[in-house]
C-alpha cells in the first residue's frame, strides 16, 4: 500500500474583495499525485470541454478546502469576520472570481510552497 501525505496549506484571500486583507484566508489539503493521475485520466477518458473542465476545478479546489475565515456583512451594517469549515466551502467558492479559483487549484497541485500574491 502507497503512502501518501497530503499537507495543510493557506492560501491568501488578501484584495479580493474590498475591505479583504490579511485575516481572510483558505485553508486547504493539497492533492496528491494518486489524485492528479485520476485527474488526468478523468479528462482524456471524457474529453471534457472548457466549461466541463472549469466545473471540475471547482469541485476539486471545494473538496480540498479545510476551511478558513472571511469578512462578512454584520447584520449592524460592518464588517464581522466569519471563520467557516469544509461544509462552507462551496459557498465561500461562489464568493470568488474563477481566475481566483483556479489560482488555488494551481496552489493545491504544487508540490512547492509559494506564496499565493506572487
Amino acid at each position: 500500500m502507497p503512502i501518501t501525505f497530503k499537507l495543510s496549506r493557506k492560501f491568501s484571500l488578501a484584495g479580493i474583495a474590498d475591505e479583504w486583507d490579511d485575516d481572510c484566508y483558505i485553508r486547504y489539503n493539497t492533492i496528491t499525485v494518486a489524485e492528479r493521475r485520476e485527474l488526468a485520466a478523468e479528462a482524456i477518458e471524457k474529453r471534457m470541454t472548457d466549461e466541463d473542465a472549469t466545473k471540475r476545478i471547482a469541485e476539486v479546489v471545494a473538496a480540498h478546502i479545510t476551511g478558513g475565515q472571511v469578512y462578512s456583512q454584520a447584520e449592524g451594517g460592518g464588517l464581522t469576520l466569519v471563520k467557516f469549515d469544509a461544509s462552507d466551502a462551496t459557498d465561500v467558492l461562489d464568493l470568488l472570481p474563477m481566475g481566483i479559483i483556479e489560482r488555488i487549484y494551481d496552489a493545491m497541485n504544487s508540490s512547492e510552497y509559494s506564496h499565493p500574491k506572487a
